[in-house]
């Protein structure tokens, strides 16, 4: 069965520096991942079918291939990578054999001394009717001479699968200055179906390289009617990465369709991670632990008793009223709460695994969520810089990076501002 996109979700970070927009000092191509596959699974249902396949594009960890699945609550799940490949990723997984559900999860990290550029977008792909991936492929054309329009126009043909000039082809164009000649090309060779959208990349997205490709796919949302072959040509540099779509019903799309456009000079750079000399004095919790916590410290993964109904968590195999070892069902908390008690940690007074967070932020704040009747979780404030919630206020969660040790990043949940 041929997979089809049904619904996008885009996240970008909310962090600033220096005037620009990055990814803050607890995020990385995971966490930003996980926030955009979140936004699908919380805007609606579940996965229209099982998770099966999840394909990573872009900058990753080497934590990712099983992190991602565990957080998404799937960690059996086949994972691929496909470097910066996003047509190929979208075409693998529309073309994955069974009735399952495939996740195409896109980071862009932007690298040091960029201006902006980080975000993620998630795909999710199954056997409804959405676009269709049916082709993809690619063009070099030297910036030194005159791109070969005739030679461009036959592989956007070939990528989209497109019968023969003049049938029902649409063009979305994401391109820098070198769009016009290629432009011409294509309306002379499809008169009647020229261009959905010429555009250069956002200001600012200039070093994110598949940002701009799904901030395009979104004007295909208002473009022509289902049935259309519609091919996306993406100019990345000294290449165009073409991607063909039929379209065969309205794909769902969550989060941002516009970037903040950076001003000034770059941020300046930040000081080197080296996860591999990180120690811990403070609040080291043993690789093993830290494994078997991952589904209550992840995705508030608690436990019902089925004799006295007391909700147990984080998880223990037991229930903490009555102590039952039998008759537990787990599920899963509402990862959005109220603030019942609030504190700032002033600098000096962190963990020592904290100190690389407290030299870049200062001051950070911790609180104490009510996520249900009988269930609290005692978070870390991310995004705020030392700036305190109010009890009662409404805050959301998400994971994000807590401190490096044993070589390794260690992630848990923190709370943000709902909204």
């Amino acid at each position: 069965m041929t997979r089809s996109i049904r619904a996008v979700a885009v996240e970008r970070p909310r962090w600033t520096e220096a005037s620009h927009w990055r990814e803050g000092p607890d995020e990385d191509g995971i966490t930003l991942a996980v926030a955009a596959a979140e936004r699908l699974r919380s805007a609606g249902e579940p996965w229209t079918a099982p998770l099966d396949t999840i394909h990573l594009v872009g900058a990753f960890p080497p934590e990712a291939e099983w992190a991602i699945p565990e957080a998404l609550g799937a960690p059996a799940v086949a994972v691929r990578h496909h470097g910066d490949g996003l047509a190929g990723a979208l075409c693998d997984a529309a073309e994955a054999p069974g009735p399952g559900t495939s996740l195409v999860l896109v980071a862009d990290v932007a690298p040091e001394g960029a201006l902006s550029g980080s975000g993620a977008i998630a795909f999710e792909l199954a056997g409804a009717s959405g676009w269709t991936p049916v082709g993809h492929g690619g063009r070099r054309h030297p910036t030194y001479r005159v791109p070969d329009a005739k030679a461009w126009l036959s592989e956007a043909v070939r990528a989209g699968r497109l019968t023969a000039p003049g049938t029902n082809g649409v063009l979305l164009f994401i391109a820098p200055a070198l769009a016009p000649v290629l432009l011409r090309s294509w309306i002379a060779a499809f008169p009647n179906h020229p261009v959905v959208s010429a555009a250069s990349a956002p200001e600012g997205l200039g070093e994110a390289p598949n940002l701009p490709f799904a901030v395009g796919l979104h004007a295909l949302t208002a473009a022509s009617p289902p049935g259309e072959e519609v091919v996306v040509a993406f100019l990345r540099g000294e290449t165009t990465e073409f991607l063909g779509i039929h379209r065969t019903g309205a794909v769902a799309w969550h989060g941002p369709t516009e970037f903040p456009s950076a001003d000034g000079p770059p941020a300046p750079p930040r000081p080197p991670e080296d996860v591999t000399r990180a120690v811990s004095e403070g609040a080291h919790v043993p690789r093993p632990r830290y494994l078997e916590d991952l589904p209550s410290r992840w995705r508030f993964a608690a436990d019902r008793c089925g004799a006295c109904g007391t909700i147990s968590f984080p998880r223990r195999g037991r229930c903490r009223q009555c102590n039952a070892r039998d008759g537990l069902t787990e599920f899963e908390l509402p990862r959005e709460g109220t603030v019942e008690a609030a504190t700032v940690v002033a600098p000096g007074a962190q963990p020592t695994e904290f100190d690389p967070l407290v030299a870049r932020t200062g001051a950070y704040g911790v609180v104490l969520v009510k996520l249900a009747e009988g269930a609290r979780a005692t978070l870390m404030v991310a995004d705020g810089a030392g700036t305190p919630l109010d009890i009662g206020s409404a805050v959301t969660t998400r994971l994000r990076r807590l401190y490096p040790i044993e070589g390794e990043w260690r992630y848990g949940r923190k709370a943000l501002p709902r909204g």
